[in-house]
């Protein structure tokens, strides 16, 4: 698919996608990228167990490592959970 040392389609296959496939394309990647984010957004404001009808942060969790998550970007989950609690822990410190 990709040709080029720089990971950039080769002109061949941009003249050949119609152009509704990398909208639909883009779409794609921009509702994917929405849906990580405001599960990060989330997992930072949620709290460990779910006391008041809110999602918890087991259940961000589970999605974060869910074979869904896994189809809709290349984020690394571990990485991720990683990341979100040093977010965490740094945001308790400065209380």
């Amino acid at each position: 698919m990709y040709s080029g040392a720089n990971g950039r389609p080769c002109e061949t296959e941009d003249r050949a996608r119609p152009k509704q496939f990398t909208e639909i394309h883009s779409n794609f990647e921009l509702l994917a990228a929405a849906i990580v984010q405001q599960a990060c957004i989330d997992y930072t404001k949620a709290k460990d167990v779910n006391t008041h009808g809110g999602v918890s942060r087991r259940e961000i969790e589970r999605f974060i490592r869910s074979d869904y998550f896994k189809t809709i970007c290349d984020i690394n989950p571990s990485w991720l959970l990683t990341k979100l609690r040093e977010k965490i822990r740094a945001k308790a410190e400065v209380i």
